[in-house]
C-alpha cells in the first residue's frame, strides 16, 4: 500500500500526489474584456481563472463594475450561471444590453429585501450601557417587526445567498458547471448590527474579521469547483490624524486581501493623463491604470492601462486592445521605433500619445489584428 492510499485510508480525502496536475487545473477561464489585462493575469491570454476568489478594488469610477459585468457576459456566453449581487443598485438593463449581456439569463440579487430580520446578534448590552441598551432594544424590535417593509440586505444574508447558490449549482448541475458570482460592492453592505441597531458604531476591524472568516469557510468549496467569486471593494479616505496612517483604505479592512487568490487595484490619474479626447477636444473616454497586486497565476505587481470608451448617448465599454502595445513593449515582446513597433523584420505603424505619463502607444484595430495574426507567439509565454 502506497503512502498516499494509506494516508487517505486513515485520514480521509485530501491527499494527492504533487504530479497530479489535473487536481490543480482551473476548470475554466473568463475573458476580462481587455487583452492586456488578460495577459497581466496570465501570459497564456486565457483571462481570469475560475476556482478562485478575486478582489477588485480601487478609486471611484475606475471601471471596477464594468470589468465585473464583462465576466458575467463571458459566463453567460459559456452557458454558465451568472449572478450579480447588486448592493449599490447601479446596474441597469440598458448598460447590460450595451455590453452584450443576455438579460434573460442574468440572475440579479437586489440590495433590499422584505424578509424579517431573523439573524440574531451576538452582542449583548453590558451593565455600563443600560441606558443605551434600552434604546437599542427598541430599535431591534422595530427592525425585526418590519414585516413586508423593504430594508437593506446585511452581510450575513449575502453570505447565506452565496452559499445557497453554490449548493444549488452542485445539486442541480454538478460542481463542474460554471458559476460566476459578483458582489458589487462589499463596502456598501452593512453588518446585521447596523441594521438591527445593536451597535451602529461597529468597528471596521470586527467586520473585517467576519468577512475574512466567511471567505476562509467558502474558499475550499470555491477552489474545488468551477466557481468564480468576484468581490468588488471600494476605498475610502482615512479619517485618522496619525501621520503614518494610509490615506486610503479598503472598506472592511484587509481581510479580503489576505484570503483572496487574485487582487486587482485600479487607479484614476488626474488631469490630462486620465482623459481621452477626440479630434475636437471633447472627452470621449478615460484611461485607467491597473496593478495586479496579488496573483497566484504568475508574478504580481504587473501594471498596465485600459481605456474606457463612452459618449453622451452610449454606455461605457472597455476597449479590448487598449494598452496592449505598451504591455508587449514593457515585457520585451515588441521593440519601439519611430512611428512604429517592430518584431523581428516586421514593423507596424503606431502613434505615441505624449500627454500621458508614461507615454501610451496606440494603433488601429486592423493593424493590431494583423500583427497578432502574423505573430501568434506574442500571446504565448
Amino acid at each position: 500500500m502506497s503512502i498516499q492510499s494509506s494516508m487517505a485510508k486513515k485520514f480521509g480525502g485530501g491527499i494527492i500526489l504533487a504530479t497530479s496536475e489535473s487536481e490543480y487545473a482551473h476548470p475554466a477561464w473568463l475573458n476580462t474584456g481587455n487583452l492586456a489585462l488578460n495577459l497581466a493575469i496570465n501570459f497564456t491570454n486565457a483571462g481570469l481563472p475560475t476556482a478562485n476568489i478575486v478582489e477588485n478594488f480601487g478609486d471611484s469610477a475606475t471601471g471596477k463594475s464594468i470589468l465585473a459585468y464583462h465576466l458575467l457576459k463571458d459566463t453567460i456566453d459559456k452557458d454558465g450561471i451568472a449572478v450579480l449581487i447588486d448592493m449599490e443598485s447601479a446596474f441597469t438593463p440598458k448598460l447590460g444590453k450595451s455590453l452584450g449581456i443576455d438579460m434573460d439569463k442574468l440572475i440579479i440579487i437586489k440590495a433590499t429585501t422584505n424578509k424579517k430580520l431573523n439573524i440574531k446578534s451576538t452582542n449583548k448590552p453590558t451593565k455600563k450601557d443600560k441606558a443605551k441598551a434600552k434604546v437599542e432594544a427598541e430599535e431591534v424590535k422595530e427592525a425585526k417587526d418590519l414585516g413586508s417593509k423593504t430594508r437593506p440586505l446585511c452581510i450575513e444574508e449575502v453570505f447565506q445567498r452565496v452559499e445557497s447558490l453554490m449548493d444549488f449549482r452542485t445539486k442541480q448541475y454538478g460542481k463542474d458547471h460554471l458559476l460566476t458570482m459578483v458582489w458589487d460592492s462589499i463596502g456598501n453592505t452593512n453588518p446585521v448590527e447596523n441594521l438591527a441597531g445593536d451597535r451602529p458604531d461597529l468597528t471596521r476591524g470586527v467586520v473585517a474579521k467576519r468577512v475574512g472568516n466567511w471567505i476562509q469557510r467558502v474558499s475550499p468549496t470555491v477552489s474545488d469547483s468551477n466557481t468564480s467569486l468576484f468581490l468588488v471593494n471600494t476605498v475610502y479616505t482615512n479619517v485618522t490624524t496619525t501621520p503614518t496612517a494610509e490615506p486610503l483604505k479598503t472598506k472592511h479592512g484587509k481581510s479580503i486581501g489576505f484570503n483572496s487568490q487574485i487582487r486587482i487595484q485600479w487607479l484614476a490619474k488626474l488631469g490630462k493623463a486620465g482623459k481621452i479626447c477626440d479630434s475636437r477636444g471633447n472627452e470621449s473616454g478615460a484611461r485607467l491604470y491597473f496593478k495586479i497586486v496579488k496573483n497566484r497565476e504568475q508574478r504580481p505587481w504587473i501594471t498596465g492601462t485600459v481605456d474606457w470608451n463612452f459618449s453622451l448617448t452610449e454606455e461605457p465599454t472597455m476597449d479590448y486592445y487598449s494598452g496592449l502595445l505598451n504591455f508587449l513593449i514593457k515585457y520585451g515582446k515588441l521593440e519601439k521605433a519611430r512611428g512604429c513597433v517592430k518584431i523581428g523584420e516586421s514593423s507596424y505603424k503606431c502613434r505615441a500619445v505624449t500627454t500621458n505619463a508614461p507615454i501610451i502607444y496606440e494603433a488601429d484595430v486592423k493593424v493590431i489584428e494583423k500583427m497578432l495574426e502574423e505573430h501568434p507567439e506574442l500571446l504565448k509565454p
